[in-house]
């Protein structure tokens, strides 16, 4: 049965402590516990689709924090604190999910969103985790003439276990290479049809037939048998620990300058798992068959297929950073007073200018999740029992496809499981390596700051300041399983297909890229190696060219002339890439091409990842800072803020990292200005004006009082990737943007009115420029081809780009304009009555977004349906608010 969404707060007890053990000696403490229940969990939409069915999902979690302090003092000028703490709490998602749930619909999870449908029920997953942190730490101070000493040491250990689980296996959907089915969805039977609506006829039949593209499962390790388990419970267990000494001194130098300096040493030790579960490999096998350094060469096997390792209990995940240590200087200096031309800028009196400078260097310390999403994604303490045509075991039995759902004899776990560990062992073709660096460094950053304080009168200051801050060795993923198209020759043949697909289709002999003799065709060895499975002596015969993938739509989507795809045929997608099916794999490998043609380590395709250093982002920020001290009845804080974020990118080992801006709601704001005031009206007693005035009038007139906030922003940076620009400018684009409310009645002619950022034409002219088809007499599909202005995908029929990613090889490599501004004013007005002694009346009447201006959170999109382009959420209750307040105080 449904059940409406309820948070259930548990009460949260809270006891503190405060205690003298001694004149000299106190003991201060607290703890905090909360229950937190969630039913259904709309946090991660676990919540009932299908009516009848009774899967929710809740969300249940714990939290406690516990602080304690021992305060010693020892004589004059020696004080010595002690401090411990922990924080902690498991987190449960749906641990009311069963296998019995599941019962009504054969005991599986039935994936028919391929039809466009929504799922009957949630994912079969419960989970758990817990991520919890102990410190203890000690800090001496001791006051010594003109300096303040702190000296002490850190010690912190951080815990994490995560527990997951696959109740029942998936049932996917969809019409696999090999079934008798595929021949039917080809333009020829579908008239008029774009790729996209051809592709949606297919996973329809495919759910309504019942026919499976895969079984997705699993087999978990059991921590207390150490024996895999199909559909079983799986627990991952790790620890890092970091200590850290530090000395600081704060001296006065002199009467007007102060200098605090400070040095750290940080110790962070490597992550290590506290069970076995874990399974790990050395840098050769990320390498695999290639061997070590030989990246993009094909035909260079100097290596060996990879094989997992155990990960045993205690040990560390790469070398322990013994070199952090983390300098801090800060100075302040008030200059004396000044003659001239200097005086008049710092100012005449003592005070009235103070310079401020600082550097800091402090390191990270990383999540637990980054340790354990590295580990656990290695086989090891989970197996993959996916069962697939790319794997060779969905039609396990011989009996050929499809394999339907009704044929439950069909539909059970791979055969291969293993029962115990077994290392070394390889992992299916299919599945992936993550590793550490074995070299990884500590993160940190880099703080700079200088400011000048000014004050301009005696109620009035200004502050300019310079913020920048650098974070070095960032972990980032490197991929060494990168596609290669163009030391293989893939790129050119590539070409060559699409010029064949144009030649036949002009010389009527259908929509086929093979090599067919006619005008403008030309041999392509490297497609007949993985379709034909024929070497390249036999490609000039055109006779040789047979088979349904010549004209299948997994192939020919990616020649479209006004959107090439070079990398989907060298991708490892079963359908749709060469090198992703098993039967093509062995065709290329019997023509002769060799097993690393597209890729370093062809035996995981899944992808091998290296976690090291390398990641780098910095922000720089020029301050200004007015504050007017409440005075005469009025008082005023006002700020502005010039920054930019930039982050580093490499989306191919081909390139360096480079910077790009920055975008999203971290750092993409470039202009920010915020004000907030306080205005006493000037009358009534003890004001300006009617400062007589008898108790009547004062009651009427006097005690008012006006606020205000003003929030001005520019628009939050947007990234629109890799794209070219037709017909405008990038300052063209950055002047349409806005707010605009129309149709897209050109697209979709019952489209309902809708809210976007961009205008009409632009959107509508860019979703025909996404809207491909490979086959088509113009290149575009049904909408029609472009016109006017527009965004353009990166590649077309004079450039292609050889480096994945979106490198910027044909396109904008990173197109970051900004969105429609933010405003916001509330403004407040105040009376306050004095009723006898000090008894008084207040009231407060408040308007929230005073000039209703709307802010909506932008969206960006450069695809080929009209409705993603919608901005539909907003930042904040955006509405105008009109609300009012009394209170009534008396002692």
């Amino acid at each position: 049965m449904f059940q409406s969404p309820v948070d259930n707060f548990t009460p949260a007890p809270t006891v503190r402590l405060d205690y003298n053990l001694s004149e000299n000696h106190r003991l201060t403490g607290s703890f905090n516990y909360q229950h937190i229940n969630s039913n259904p969990d709309t946090t991660n939409t676990q919540q009932v689709r299908f009516p009848g069915f009774p899967v929710y999902g809740s969300q249940q979690s714990t939290r406690y924090t516990t602080a304690e302090s021992l305060r010693s003092t020892f004589g004059t000028n020696l004080v010595n604190e002690l401090r411990v703490g922990a924080t902690g709490g498991a987190t449960l998602f749906s641990p009311e999910k069963n296998v019995d749930m599941w019962a009504f619909t054969g005991g599986s999870h039935l994936v028919i969103s391929a039809a466009g449908i929504t799922d009957a029920g949630v994912t079969p997953t419960p989970s758990s985790r817990e991520a919890s942190t102990k410190n203890i730490e000690n800090t001496l101070n001791w006051v010594k003439g003109a300096h303040t000493l702190s000296i002490g040491g850190a010690l912190t250990q951080a815990d994490l276990w995560l527990k997951n689980q696959t109740l029942v296996p998936s049932m996917n959907f969809g019409i696999v290479t090999g079934d008798p089915a595929e021949a039917m969805f080809t333009p020829a039977n579908f008239p008029g049809s774009s790729n996209t609506q051809i592709t949606a006829a297919r996973n329809l039949y495919a759910v309504l037939t019942g026919r499976l593209s895969s079984i997705a499962g699993n087999a978990r390790l059991n921590e207390d048998t150490n024996e895999y388990q199909y559909l079983g419970l799986g627990t991952q267990r790790g620890r890092m620990r970091e200590f850290g000494l530090f000395v600081q001194d704060s001296w006065r130098a002199r009467s007007n300058l102060t200098v605090n300096a400070g040095l750290r040493y940080e110790v962070q030790r490597p992550f290590y798992a506290l069970n076995d579960s874990y399974a790990t490999a050395t840098v050769a096998d990320v390498w695999g068959v290639s061997g070590v350094g030989n990246l993009f060469m094909p035909g260079v096997m100097t290596g060996k297929k990879p094989t997992f390792v155990g990960y045993g209990k205690g040990e560390p995940a790469y070398d322990t950073d013994w070199n952090n240590f983390a300098p801090t200087l800060g100075l302040a200096w008030v200059p004396g007073p000044r003659e001239g031309l200097i005086g008049r800028l710092l100012g005449s009196q003592d005070g009235d200018s103070v310079f401020r400078a600082g550097y800091s260097l402090a390191y990270n310390r990383p999540g637990m999740s980054d340790f354990s999403d590295v580990f656990g994604v290695n086989p090891g303490i989970t197996l993959d029992a996916t069962r697939n045509a790319a794997l060779s075991n969905l039609n396990a039995d011989g009996r050929g496809y499809p394999v339907l759902l009704r044929d439950a004899s069909r539909l059970g776990p791979p055969s291969n499981i293993p029962l115990t560990q077994q290392y070394p062992f390889t992992e299916v073709i299919t599945g992936d390596l993550n590793i550490f660096d074995p070299a990884l460094q500590v993160p940190y950053s880099q703080t700079w700051t200088a400011s000048w304080g000014r004050k301009i009168s005696s109620n009035i200051g200004v502050d300019v300041r310079y913020v920048g801050t650098r974070h070095l060795q960032g972990w980032v993923d490197y991929n060494y399983n990168e596609a290669n198209i163009i030391e293989n020759g893939f790129l050119d043949e590539f070409r060559k297909a699409q010029a064949n697909l144009q030649a036949n289709i002009a010389a009527g002999r259908g929509n086929t890229f093979a090599y067919t003799g006619a005008a403008g065709t030309s041999p392509l060895p490297v497609y007949l190696a993985y379709l034909n499975g024929l070497g390249g002596s036999r490609a000039g015969d055109p006779a040789v060219y047979t088979g349904g993938s010549w004209t299948s739509t997994n192939f020919t989507n990616a020649l479209a002339v006004r959107n090439p795809a070079p990398f989907t045929p060298a991708g490892t997608n079963s359908n749709t890439g060469l090198d992703g099916d098993p039967a093509r794999r062995a065709n290329a490998l019997a023509a002769g091409l060799p097993a690393n043609f597209f890729r370093a380590n062809p035996d995981l395709q899944g992808g091998v990842l290296m976690t090291g250093n390398g990641g780098y982002n910095r922000y720089d920020a020029l301050q200004l800072e007015v504050r007017r001290r409440f005075a005469n009845g009025f008082s005023l804080d006002g700020s502005y803020v010039f920054g930019n974020t930039y982050t580093t990118i490499r989306p191919s080992l081909r390139l360096p990292r480079y910077e790009v801006l920055d975008t999203g709601t971290s750092g993409g704001v470039t202009h920010a200005f915020k004000t907030n005031w306080v205005m006493e009206l000037p009358f009534g007693q003890g004001r300006r004006w009617l400062a007589n005035s008898n108790g009547f009038v004062d009651r009427l007139v006097g005690g008012w009082e006006l606020n205000g906030v003003v929030r001005l922003q520019s628009g939050r940076l947007l990234d629109y990737g890799n794209v070219r620009l037709v017909g405008m400018s990038k300052e063209d684009l950055q002047d349409a943007v806005g707010l605009y409310t129309y149709s897209v009645g050109g697209l979709n002619p019952t489209a309902a009115t809708a809210l976007y950022i961009l205008p009409q034409d632009i959107i509508e002219n860019t979703v025909r420029a996404f809207n491909v088809q490979a086959t088509s007499a113009t290149g575009y599909g049904t909408l029609g081809a472009p016109s006017g202005r527009y965004l353009a995908p990166a590649n077309g029929p004079d450039c292609i780009e050889s480096i994945p990613g979106g490198s910027g090889q044909c396109g904008t490599r990173s197109l970051v304009i900004a969105g429609p501004s933010y405003s916001r004013v509330d403004l407040s007005a105040v009376k306050r009555v004095r009723i006898a002694g000090s008894t008084s009346f207040e009231f407060r009447a408040e308007m929230l977004n005073a000039f209703n201006h709307p802010n909506f959170n932008p969206v960006i999109s450069t695809g080929t349906g009209a409705d993603g382009y919608r901005t539909t959420s907003v930042v904040e209750n955006s509405s105008r608010i009109i609300q009012f307040g009394f209170r009534l105080n008396w002692p």
